[in-house]
């Protein structure tokens, strides 16, 4: 009693003392009080209990509006949305209330949900959670009160004053559990230290708990016993850490650093100019000022001396900081002296500084960490991004760089205005505007400050100079402009121009607009330039444009006009699908070509650039590209093609005009009706596709259609740079800037009808386009298809676009006149095809019948372990087989060789059947013995598959296999001889796994992320058991863009669920859909696009009347589905790869396995094939839809789990296998029950990349392929009921990992146990049993081996053995580790055998009596004549003669030495 009283009172305590930082910060910040604040939906806690603080006289509202949480709707009183997450939310507080303009003064908590259930044990326990989370003794790592604290977090949502009350009463204990643990016995650690070989004087000591909570002393401390990291120091930047474990009064001794480890520090630019510093190497501190233009990569770098080292290659540098790209940068070792290593993610740019370690580590013979650092500051430096001058409107010449701080300038005038912009917004700028110069030469400072305080002046030197009066001599007819240094123009007064002394100008002479000349001249008084009279000769003689450089390939631009040298304008057409333009030029003298770039990237857009051309006009010859001319877009272009010489100093040149004008185009169109996406046709009917240069269009539909729906894209709509977008269209006349379904009104009593869409552009240079879609009209017709049997289905297409023609009441609608194809399918049947069938003029009935199929009598029904992916048709793998649980009951039984590599001699996923193995390669097709491995039937496929990442399907006698191309191969499963083929239209990767339902298959194909690809249902009847390879046609076909890859169906009698990929590249844009089908007929029943991205390539989970799947885009879905197939909901949960990085989501490829309400997932981190970068398994608690916990992987669990209960009623867990998909391809078991919220069956593994090593705490990893077996895993595994785990990985080997065999039994002795020596052993009548691990018994007597080897008189303790052990996994019981590959003894046993030594057999006494009469006579007689079988002594007495065989000569002989006329037998002689 006394023990729980003072653990109350200290837990007490503990509440106060965490309260204190909060009251202390309101008296800081004049608050007057809190409250505290939780935030829930049905799903998740959007806010966790925490303190709002509020001022003296708020309401709740007004102390909400003031904190950091994002509301929407408060201000109107009724609050929709928090942080983001809209619901339909409810309030209350204390004792019930909910009004918002209450005092703030007059609540203690405040909680917001979606459901209203009140109480006051509710409330107490939210309080208490808030009071946990504003503790600062770091009980919030303290494991239970972090479990309990979870407990009451998850439980919060549903709390009622019953459950609350537990919950509260849990992490009450749990606090004061903590706080009597930290009260508990203390010892004294003491640390002495030496340095130098000298003793320390008080040395510092740290110590630092499990929990984070750090004691210090000097000399000595106090603590409780457990686990520390220590830290003993001389009080400066000299330190030594370990670990220790306290269990009593304890000693540490350290040797500490001494001397100076460091040399000079610099930090340098990418240029390898140090950046300003102060160095103090007394205290150790050194302070760098880096301008804010430097950036996370490349901008900083790090140069430091070693100094005096303890030993110059073990003492590694490191700097101790967390990167802006939010990674620990502390591990990385750094390179001493060099000036090549670079800080990257040290900064960004800005203003924001950083503060960090620089440590030397040198680990002593001690096993501890000797350290000497540095405390390093970065202090940023505001820059401009651009600083001019001008006088009197000139722009004076200043060539700015944002780090070069000092100018000097030349001016005439006696003002001089200056203009400047700062690198960041916020900046303050001075010394700008009009500077008045009072003297000959005045020194101008601009400043710039940050809002920190730090500043940079730049200075400018103003000389002030009288001008000097300059005069040109101007040829008559031209015309001259003088520029100074800055490119400014500088204009002569009555003739004269009053120029700067010293300074450099350039003249340039023009005559007839086209032709120059260039000089440059320095100022002097009275100087009188003689400026050269420009060339007016035209030296351009040939011109051409094209879309590329090689004449092969090239096509010439269209210009306006005929080249003419003395024409110096032209026009050429480009169009705006184009973004290469080269040219050839023939002139006398150097030609070259200036434009300004043309691009989509900013970086590279609107600069000034200059070609210099060298390819003359030739039919044959090369152009030369002018790169950046032309972007993809619809805003031309101007180019200046210059031709020019220079003589004695003066350049002559002359330019040509050239604009770039674009002829506008669509990149798409489309035209549809409400209903479907109408086909392009020819004025004949045939098919026609878009093209952008054909201008014409014809489309066909129903007279009574009221408008048409035009949609398109333009070659270039972004808003990148200045020359993207701009486009825009008149559909009849009407504008459109986007053209998505602009409508166009049809006449329905017109047949005929013509819609025009014209392309137009802001930039009015641009040539538009116009394209006519021509409306063909006619009144459709009514066709009714009568099918024998009734339940066929007809699969009718239009011939023109190949779209389905769905029936409706019973009918279908077509065009009179068109062209379509059916097939006709039903299971048992014969199906039928027809091509080209022409609707008639008029309603009619259609009429089919199917021919019954012949039986296949030959097909056996066998039983099936494992038919498909899944095993089961929930598509859940979940079953009750005892399978190992710990790698020393587990081992692998066998490995088989079947194909090779990882792609299309890939050995396929298994599948069970009958007890044997069936799995496919390259081209054939295999069956295997499922306990000794070996290949019992292989037989030939049409062609090979594509990966083999899906195993084939059974059903009804029948193997299905997906084939490349978009093939489908069935074969019968007790011979392996094909029985059909389909051959999909599209064709495509096989990468859906096949579903059987009664009497058909589903799949589907993969043509790429972008293209279409089919999903199909076909009849699973050999309808011609005459034929093996008889083509196959799909009884219906379901067309979408992406794809079905990895996707599987879950099908049931009323529906089919599938996903579909999101049909674009990557799997961060584009947006799968979940698509419900009637499976009988292919009806879309249902489709619902996914509101976040990524494709789904699981298959579809049934648990509980709800569907369950993953995505690459990283969510878990629930989807509810009605009898009907109607999807009504489908809600998402967000997965998690230990990152927030929206490029590398946590993707799942992996189907649902749920049982018990909770799902198990595999997740890949944020590199698919990169170790332990966030890959994991996860648990998901779906009643309270959230993750339960994840927990590390080697590599991604890229395919499914299979769970079992068997062990529910004796540890109450279930057990989840899954693969890691990275080499070896480990086998992991995931232990777990409800409310578990960690990892409890675990191995540690340890990883070392870049020279930094991790630990992870990773799922028990229970087998391991080694050696020539270890590769990449992509294989979901299978069992049988023995708890046999089959696989493949990329090695091409098939395994079987099962429990381990505790013994083999002869259970039933062989029909013969005597011998005589060199017998052999004979195992007729013999049965043997082997005994698992698990429990499990099996008959083995066909699979285990002997010596086949005569016997030996020695040879009674005769060996039998199972041959099939090979290795496995074992525990390290301390770290938790494994090894791999340990060798496993085959299991044997022993028979007792008599065996007689033949040596001394009696020729003659066949009965072995001893004596040789008659009777051994007569037996040899019975023995001739297959009477009696004799044993190997028995041949051997009766063959007296030798001659190898036992006949009547031999019994006549024995008479012979019976009546005394022979005394030794030929044998013996």
């Amino acid at each position: 009693m006394h023990k729980r009283v003072m653990a109350l009172l200290l837990s007490l305590v503990l509440l106060l003392s965490a309260a204190m930082p909060v009251t202390a910060m309101a008296a800081e910040k004049e608050y007057a009080g809190s409250f505290v604040f939780v935030a829930m939906n049905a799903n998740s806690t959007i806010v966790e209990p925490t303190r709002i603080q509020y001022k003296s006289g708020q309401t709740i509202q007004q102390a909400l509006a003031d904190s950091d949480i994002e509301f929407v709707g408060l201000e109107q009183g009724f609050i929709y949305k928090i942080n983001g997450v809209s619901a339909n939310y409810l309030l209350y507080y204390d004792k019930g209330g909910y009004k918002l303009d209450a005092p703030a003064s007059s609540i203690k908590a405040l909680c917001v949900h979606v459901s209203s259930t009140y109480s006051d044990e509710a409330f107490q326990l939210i309080l208490q959670m808030a009071d946990y989370l504003d503790m600062t003794n770091h009980v919030q790592n303290y494991p239970a009160a972090a479990n309990a604290y979870a407990a009451a977090l998850k439980g919060l949502r549903t709390a009622t004053a019953d459950s609350a009350g537990p919950l509260l009463k849990n992490l009450k204990a749990a606090i004061a559990e903590y706080a009597a643990l930290l009260d508990g016995t203390k010892y004294t650690v003491s640390a002495t230290a030496t340095q130098n070989g000298s003793a320390v004087e008080a040395p510092v000591l740290s110590l630092t708990d499990v929990y984070g909570n750090v004691t210090t002393g000097t000399g000595s401390v106090q603590v409780i016993a457990g686990d520390y990291k220590f830290c003993v120091s001389d009080g400066g930047y000299n330190r030594t850490e370990g670990t220790l474990t306290v269990s009593a009064d304890a000693q540490v001794s350290a040797t500490l650093p001494y001397g100076e480890w460091f040399g000079n520090i610099r930090l340098l630019d990418v240029d390898q100019e140090p950046y300003r510093a102060a160095q103090n190497r007394a205290n150790h501190t050194a302070q760098y000022w880096i301008e804010d233009t430097a950036n996370a990569l490349s901008s900083v770098y790090l140069n430091v001396v070693m100094g005096n080292v303890p030993n110059t290659k073990t003492t590694k540098l490191r700097t101790i900081y967390t990167g802006t790209n939010g990674k620990d940068m502390s591990g990385t070792s750094r390179s001493w002296n060099s000036t090549a290593t670079s800080l990257t993610y040290l900064l960004t740019s800005g203003m924001e500084g950083k503060t960090f370690a620089l440590e030397a580590q040198y680990t002593g013979s001690d096993g501890y960490t000797q350290i000497q650092s540095y405390d390093v500051t970065v202090t940023r430096v505001p820059t401009l991004k651009a600083l001019a001058a001008t006088a009197e409107g000139t722009k004076l010449p200043l060539e700015f760089a944002p780090n070069t701080r000092e100018y000097s300038l030349k001016t005439v005038s006696s003002t001089v205005d200056i203009d400047a912009a700062p690198f960041g917004e916020d900046y303050t700028v001075t010394g700008t505007g009009a500077v008045q110069l009072t003297g000959d030469t005045q020194d101008h400072t601009v400043q710039v400050t940050a809002p920190n305080g730090e500043q940079s002046a730049y200075t400018l030197h103003i000389q002030k100079v009288a001008s000097v009066p300059v005069t040109l001599t101007v040829p008559s007819g031209t015309t001259v402009q003088v520029f100074n240094g800055a490119g400014s123009e500088i204009a002569p007064v009555d003739g004269t121009y009053h120029l700067v002394p010293g300074e450099s100008y350039t003249c340039i002479a023009t005559k007839n607009t086209w032709y120059h000349t260039q000089i440059t001249f320095t100022a002097s008084s009275g100087l009188n330039v003689s400026v050269p009279e420009p060339v007016t000769a035209d030296w351009l003689t040939g011109l051409a444009f094209y879309n590329g450089t090689y004449a092969s390939s090239r096509i010439a631009y269209a210009a306006d006009k005929t080249f003419s040298a003395a024409d110096h304008t032209y026009h050429y057409t480009v169009s705006d699908c184009n973004s290469s333009v080269a040219m050839q030029a023939t002139a006398t003298g150097t030609v070259t070509a200036l434009y300004r770039t043309q691009s989509t990237v900013p970086e590279i857009h609107n600069l000034a650039r200059m070609e210099t051309i060298t390819t003359p006009v030739s039919k044959t010859g090369l152009a030369q590209s002018l790169t950046y001319a032309v972007a993809k877009a619809g805003y031309g272009q101007t180019v200046t093609i210059r031709i020019s010489k220079t003589e004695n100093g003066t350049t002559y040149y002359q330019d040509y005009d050239i604009q770039l004008l674009r002829q506008l185009h669509l990149s798409s169109l489309t035209i549809a009706t409400k209903d479907e996406t109408l086909p392009f046709v020819t004025p004949k009917g045939a098919t026609a596709r878009f093209d952008r240069d054909t201008t014409d269009y014809y489309v066909k539909v129903d007279r009574e259609t009221a408008a048409l729906y035009l949609s398109g894209t333009y070659p270039n709509s972004s808003t990148d740079t200045a020359c993207c977008g701009g486009y825009y269209a008149k559909v009849n006349g009407v504008r459109y800037d986007t053209l998505a379904g602009a409508e166009a009104v049809l006449n329905t009593d017109l047949y005929n009808e013509d819609i025009s869409v014209q392309v137009c552009h802001a930039d009015t240079g641009s040539i538009e386009l116009t394209y006519t879609v021509h409306v063909q009209k006619s009144d459709p017709i009514q066709l009714t298809i009568q099918t024998t049997p009734a339940d066929a289905t007809v699969f009718l297409t239009n011939d023109l676009n190949g779209k389905r023609i769905v029936e409706k009441n019973g009918t279908y609608s077509l065009t009179p006149g068109a062209s379509y194809s059916y097939t006709t399918t039903c299971a048992g049947y014969i199906g039928q095809t027809v091509e080209h069938y022409t609707a008639p003029d008029k309603d009619g009935t259609l009429t089919i019948t199917l021919k019954k199929a012949p039986a296949n009598d030959k097909l056996i029904n066998f039983d099936s372990a494992w038919p498909h992916l899944r095993q089961n048709n929930e598509n859940n793998g979940v079953v009750d087989y005892k399978t190992p649980v710990y790698a020393k009951d587990a081992e692998l039984y066998w490995a088989t060789s079947i194909g090779s590599g990882y792609d299309v001699n890939a050995c396929g996923c298994p599948i069970l059947v009958d007890g044997a193995i069936y799995t496919y390669s390259g081209s054939r097709i295999y069956k295997v013995d499922a306990i000794s491995g070996e290949i019992l039937i292989d037989k030939p496929m049409d062609h090979n598959s594509s990966f083999a990442i899906n195993p084939p399907t059974y059903a009804n006698g029948m193997i299905f296999v997906g084939l490349s191309d978009g093939t489908i191969q069935a074969f019968d499963a007790n011979t392996l001889d094909s029985l059909w083929i389909y051959r999909d239209s599209i064709g495509g990767q096989p990468n859906s796994s096949i579903v059987y339902h009664d009497g058909y298959i589903y799949t589907g194909f993969w043509v790429g992320e972008i293209n279409e690809a089919h999903y199909v249902c076909l009849s699973a009847t050999d309808e011609d058991p005459t034929q093996t390879m008889e083509e196959k046609l799909p009884t219906w076909y379901y067309t979408s863009k992406g794809g079905f890859y990895w996707a599987g169906a879950y099908v049931c009698d009323d529906f089919l669920l599938i996903g579909t990929d999101d049909g674009a590249s990557g799997y961060t844009t584009g947006k799968p859909s979940l698509l419900s089908f009637n499976p009988k007929t292919g009806e879309l029943l249902s489709s619902y696009k996914m509101n976040v991205t990524g494709d789904i390539r699981s298959s579809i989970t049934h648990y509980n009347g709800k569907y369950y799947f993953t995505s690459k885009g990283g969510y878990f879905y629930e989807a509810t589905v009605d009898e009907k197939g109607t999807i009504e909901d489908v809600r998402t949960l967000k997965l998690y790869n230990y990152a927030d990085d929206p490029a590398n989501p946590a993707m799942s490829t992996c189907t649902p396995t749920i049982y018990n309400g909770r799902a198990y997932i595999g997740i890949s981190g944020t590199a698919q094939f990169g170790a332990y970068s966030g890959h994991n398994l996860t648990v998901i608690d779906i009643p309270n839809w959230e993750i339960a916990y994840t927990v590390r992987t080697h590599g991604y669990p890229q395919t499914s789990g299979v769970l079992t209960t068997a062990y529910m009623e004796e540890t109450g867990c279930v057990y989840v296998y899954f693969f890691d998909n990275f080499t070896p391809g480990k086998l992991r078991v995931l232990e777990d029950k409800p409310g578990q919220t960690e990892v409890s069956l675990k191995t540690m593994e340890t990883y070392t990349a870049s020279g930094q090593t991790e630990t992870y705490t990773t799922p028990y990893n229970i087998f391991t392929p080694s050696g020539a077996q270890a590769q990449y895993a992509i294989c979901s595994p299978i069992m049988d009921e023995y708890g046999t785990i089959y696989f493949k990985n990329d090695s091409a080997y098939l395994m079987a990992v099962g429990s381990t065999i505790e013994r083999i039994e002869v259970t039933k002795l062989p029909d013969k146990m005597t011998y005589n020596v060199k017998d052999t052993f004979d195992p007729t009548g013999m049965q043997v049993t082997a005994y698992y691990t698990n429990g499990k018994t099996r008959d083995v007597t066909k699979y285990v081996t002997w010596s086949d080897k005569p016997l030996k008189a020695s040879d009674t303790d005769f060996q039998i053995t199972f041959p099939y052990a090979m290795y496995q996994n074992r525990e390290n019981s301390d770290t938790l580790e494994m090894e791999y590959g340990v060798h496993c003894d085959k299991p044997m046993t022993t028979l007792t055998l008599t065996i007689a030594d033949q040596s001394a057999v009696k020729y003659g006494d066949v009965n072995a009596d001893g004596i040789i009469d008659v009777s051994d006579a007569m037996l040899i007689c019975q023995i001739y004549l297959g009477n009696v079988t004799p044993t190997d002594t028995q041949k051997k007495a009766a063959d007296v003669n030798g001659d190898g065989t036992m006949d009547v000569s031999d019994a006549m002989m024995v008479c012979q030495y019976y009546l005394g006329n022979i005394t030794k037998f030929p044998v013996e002689q």
